[in-house]
């Protein structure tokens, strides 16, 4: 039994670094490029049309049966959206981004993903902060050495609610060439894909017609 429970706090922390890790790359571009030898539109010659989507990136976790799942509705948004636009108008470059937090927020949330991460550790591995630190132990601590499992749990799925709480923007910004197509944070909603199409259409053929 207590090698099943050190196996499950194992993934737990596991997790929590994995997140430390990546944390950084989840708001790199993940771009998605057309075929450079798809005909353009119209007879003359424009400069590539570049769509980029900024939406809010949601990291969730659920723990059903034991298995880790990762849910990213406004991520999903962006990839149905970019393969429909790139069907509709093959010409088009589309690419998305995280829309980054406040520094200040981002900066809390680092520490507190840091935070989990060594305490997850001191209660997996029974560290004495009493000793380490010369203070008395705190009676949440005593709990949490008595019930690791219940404790871990907790404090993983707490400290990720906070850290998504500060991260959260709820953005989904869609630019082109840097123009303001949609603002989710003006607007309040995510447009239809027609109300897109219609947008998109419409700023092609003004650049077609000032080409």
């Amino acid at each position: 039994m207590s090698s099943v429970v050190f196996c499950v706090l194992s993934i737990f922390a596991v997790l929590s670094l994995r997140d430390l890790r990546y944390s950084d790359a989840n708001l790199k571009q993940e771009n998605m490029h057309p075929d450079e030898d798809e005909p353009k539109r119209g007879a003359g010659k424009i400069a590539p049309q570049t769509i980029t989507f900024l939406y809010w990136y949601a990291y969730i976790i659920l723990l059903v049966f034991l298995f880790i799942c990762d849910i990213d509705r406004y991520k999903q948004a962006f990839e149905d959206y970019a393969r429909l636009i790139q069907s509709q108008f093959p010409g088009v470059v589309v690419k998305g981004e995280t829309y980054p937090p406040p520094p200040y927020k981002a900066t809390v949330a680092e520490v507190i993903r840091a935070l989990k991460i060594v305490l997850i550790l001191c209660i997996l591995f029974e560290v004495d902060l009493a000793f380490l630190l010369n203070i008395s132990i705190p009676p949440i601590y005593v709990w949490a050495m008595q019930n690791k499992v219940s404790a871990c749990l907790m404090l993983f799925f707490m400290s990720t609610a906070v850290e998504n709480y500060l991260l959260s923007t709820g953005a989904f910004e869609i630019f082109m060439n840097d123009i303001p197509l949609w603002s989710k944070l003006d607007v309040g909603r995510i447009p239809q894909i027609t109300e897109l199409f219609g947008i998109i259409n419409a700023h092609l053929n003004l650049s077609y017609t000032l080409s």
